[in-house]
């Protein structure tokens, strides 16, 4: 959205905190700087996993402000709570799974809960979160983990569209 809009927008619906709900200040995005600073963050060493999974990790512990924000987000609508959430979680994994992950994906909703909600909040979620990891490893100059191969075909958009469309071909894996 142009700069212009936004700030249109900013103005009649000033951005808030996910989990406080204050109004932001000046260059604090998604969450205030007291929620940055307070939030039940889970200790660095705390790791999980299963036969399936080698490791999981989550930045935030589920209570308080935090359940209250992921339950407006999930069950109430306020998409907008992807872009704070998916920097959180990238930062997490960032911090924890440096060198430890192929891909990010996620579990999507049954269709019928995908008709009920109107949009999966995992999906956004996971978007997000390869979204700043892909910006972080921009601002390092890291390469790109894939490289495109064919220009014309939007394929996030066509795998939108088309759940299981045929994206094969577009990219491949870059070569270090």
């Amino acid at each position: 959205m142009p700069k212009s809009k936004s700030g249109i927008l900013d103005i009649i619906f000033p951005p808030r905190c996910a989990f406080c709900r204050r109004l932001l200040k000046r260059g604090e995005s998604g969450m205030c700087a007291e929620c940055e600073r307070n939030l039940p963050y889970t200790p660095p060493s705390e790791r999980a996993g299963t036969d399936f999974v080698a490791a999981c990790v989550a930045p935030l512990k589920y209570e308080g402000p935090v359940r209250e924000a992921l339950h407006r987000y999930k069950f109430q609508g306020v998409t907008a709570y992807a872009g704070v959430f998916g920097r959180l979680v990238a930062g997490c994994i960032a911090e924890r799974l440096s060198g430890e992950y192929d891909l990010i994906s996620w579990v999507p909703l049954s269709s019928q809960r995908l008709r009920e909600r109107g949009y999966d909040q995992a999906m956004l979620l996971a978007l997000a979160a390869a979204l700043e990891l892909a910006e972080q490893r921009l601002r390092a100059h890291e390469p790109a983990l894939a490289v495109r191969d064919r220009h014309g075909v939007d394929v996030a958009h066509l795998a939108a569209r088309q759940p299981g469309a045929q994206v094969r071909g577009h990219a491949r894996a870059h070569q270090h």
